[in-house]
């Protein structure tokens, strides 16, 4: 053991905060669509598949929240293109929902 006395780290809270936000705003999207995709279709009247496609790409702007603001945080040292490649399909998810959602109300 040596007899250096070590400096205590230093909390960065600005990083904390900001994980545990994006964090709530990734599982509340995440949870959210999950239920909107699940549950609405039967119980809200109109159109199901609005709801079931407005779950999916909440669920997918989740995902995309999370790898974006909380894992390229946590990790960042992980691959860049393992990271790129799920952000992209992420967001090509959520893209391809979105209009999706606006063709079907757009037929109602």
């Amino acid at each position: 053991m040596s007899s250096v006395a070590q400096r205590p780290r230093k909390v960065n809270y600005y990083l904390i905060t900001r994980i545990v936000l994006a964090t709530s705003w990734a599982l509340l999207l995440g949870v959210g669509g999950v239920w909107v995709a699940l549950e609405w279709p039967s119980r809200v009247p109109g159109n199901p598949k609005i709801w079931t496609v407005g779950g999916v790409t909440s669920v997918a702007l989740g995902q995309f929240v999370f790898a974006a603001l909380v894992a390229d945080r946590l990790f960042p040292r992980a691959n860049p293109w393992v990271s790129w490649t799920l952000q992209a399909l992420s967001a090509l998810a959520f893209g391809i929902g979105l209009l999706m959602l606006g063709l079907l109300v757009r037929g109602q």
